[in-house]
């Protein structure tokens, strides 16, 4: 062989190394951008990548095989199955929020019609010794007789005008002796009340109080109104702090009332719901 013919081999030999080792720092750079994916440890062994080499190659220098797998490198060609890409999982479902209570609706409480403060309307004539009830109509005017009662007031001691009733008292004691039940005040130190007692005792009645020299129908008082038990009681209790008394001269209505019941000598009223009949 000519020394020009030995000399183009090993440059053809040189040639083909440089190129084999060239093409196989290009593989490695390629892949070592793609690393091997979480499920390659269960693939089955991987198949050797045997790259050409010049023929008649005698050189031991020379690379005849390149085993990818002992480089700790995955082709990206070659008999490998695909490595199955997981399906998202469906997130579950939400579940379904509780229908909204309703709103209990509250129940409408009826308004009660307010009680009439002053139902009654109190008139006295002096000439008649007479007081009259009035209740409202319905007009809301004091123009029904509720009922009518036979006093004893003081004369010109008594004053004629509108008053309105004030504080009450169950007993009152009078500074120059007796007492007397369900007394309203009416004017300064006035009263209506019921006869006269000697005691805080319904059946310690004083006769000349009730129908004697000083009883109901006379002049007879120190300017109180004084009538039987029941109507004072009725005042006491039916008509309230602010109802107007009216009080007159003579008999302009020309009203009428009937006498106190009569007592039989009893020590006590007749008409007193307190005391049992003996």
């Amino acid at each position: 062989m000519t020394r020009n013919k030995r000399q183009k081999q090993l440059r053809t030999r040189r040639i083909a190394a440089v190129t084999i080792l060239a093409a196989a720092i290009c593989l490695a750079a390629g892949l070592t951008a793609f690393p091997p994916s979480a499920g390659a440890a269960n693939l089955p062994a991987r198949e050797e990548i045997i790259l050409p080499v010049a023929e008649n190659s005698s050189q031991p220098s020379a690379p005849r095989a390149m085993p990818l797998a002992a480089a700790g490198m995955t082709p990206i060609f070659g008999t490998q199955q695909a490595t199955p890409i997981p399906k998202p999982t469906a997130a579950p479902a939400a579940e379904p929020k509780p229908a909204a209570e309703p709103k209990p609706v509250p129940t409408e409480i009826p308004e009660e019609e307010p009680e009439d403060e002053l139902p009654y309307y109190l008139y006295v004539e002096k000439g008649s010794f007479t007081l009259t009830i009035y209740k409202k109509d319905e007009n809301g005017e004091y123009t029904d007789v509720y009922k009518t009662y036979r006093i004893a007031h003081g004369g010109n001691k008594t004053p004629a005008g509108k008053f309105e009733l004030g504080k009450k008292e169950r007993w009152h004691e009078f500074s120059d002796g007796g007492f007397v039940q369900y007394a309203t005040t009416y004017h300064k130190r006035l009263f209506i009340h019921s006869p006269l007692y000697g005691s805080k005792s319904e059946k310690h009645l004083w006769p000349a109080y009730y129908d004697g020299s000083h009883g109901i129908g006379k002049a007879s008082t120190g300017g109180c109104l004084r009538m039987v038990t029941e109507a004072s009681r009725f005042i006491y209790d039916k008509c309230p702090a602010g109802t107007i008394l009216e009080i007159v001269n003579g008999s302009p209505k020309d009203t009428t009332s009937d006498a106190p019941p009569d007592r039989d000598h009893k020590r006590y009223d007749p008409t007193d719901v307190n005391v049992d009949a003996d």
